[in-house]
């Protein structure tokens, strides 16, 4: 097992895999059922290092940048997150996984809630956390959209534009449009989903409601006085109420 703070970048564990038209890098840790991990916006595998080291213990985990992010590559595709669920799918495939388990994490959050609705043979159990159906205020803290923008107009401004800040100002022009999931079509997600997000989060509490509620049987879990950043905020309260889902019958 690697240390700590060596996920992200652990050439033994890690691997490309030529997906989609990109390289996505990869690392797996662990032994057992296959658990895909996906992390959100800008960060890349590494910031879901304390789920890695707790849940290989019990699971294959599989711990993906996504496309753009940490070591993945990417190309002039618009981003969507329809576009990641479709990156996510090739890569399961091409691993030859019949299906996973995923825990995703914001952005990865809303990736995992789009495989289980259109990639469904391929998730087994879905847990996310922090994830959002649509922009705008209804949805998430108006504060942080306009911290998303702020931060965009800044990047926009740079005379010296490096290719990660190109990048970033693609994915947070990403945030401020999508997703565009309209709630009846979560009755698609058929696998036993976790809903989860902090009390004092970035989303609504009333709209991870309205998530779990429009998942046919799935359970609410909303950590009280917990901020968007649960995964790393509470890491030894988040990893258990995941491995008490994944592993309920």
């Amino acid at each position: 097992m690697s240390t700590l703070s060596n996920y992200g970048h652990n050439d033994t564990a890690g691997c490309y895999a030529n997906v989609n038209g990109i390289r996505i890098y990869y690392e797996s840790y662990g032994e057992g059922e296959p658990l895909l991990l996906m992390h959100g916006a800008l960060q890349s595998l590494s910031a879901l290092s304390p789920q890695i080291a707790e849940l290989s213990n019990y699971y294959r985990v599989i711990a993906v940048d996504t496309r753009g992010h940490g070591r993945s590559s990417a190309d002039g595709t618009r981003l969507s997150y329809r576009l990641y669920a479709r990156d996510m799918s090739a890569l399961i495939r091409h691993l030859a996984l019949d299906s996973v388990y995923i825990l995703g994490w914001s952005d990865g959050a809303i990736t995992g809630l789009i495989l289980a609705m259109e990639y469904s043979s391929l998730v087994k159990k879905l847990a996310v956390m922090a994830a959002n159906l649509f922009p705008g205020d209804t949805a998430i803290e108006a504060w942080s959209t306009e911290f998303v923008r702020k931060r965009l107009a800044q990047l926009r401004s740079k005379a010296d534009k490096s290719t990660r800040d190109e990048f970033a100002i693609r994915v947070n022009e990403c945030m401020l449009r999508e997703p565009d999931i309209a709630p009846a079509e979560l009755q698609a997600v058929s696998c036993p989903t976790l809903v989860m997000a902090g009390g004092e989060d970035v989303i609504k509490p009333a709209h991870t409601e309205l998530i779990a509620r429009h998942i046919p049987g799935a359970q609410l879990m909303i950590f009280p006085g917990i901020s968007h950043m649960a995964p790393v905020e509470i890491p030894a309260q988040f990893n258990q109420t995941v491995l008490s889902f994944l592993q309920s019958r």
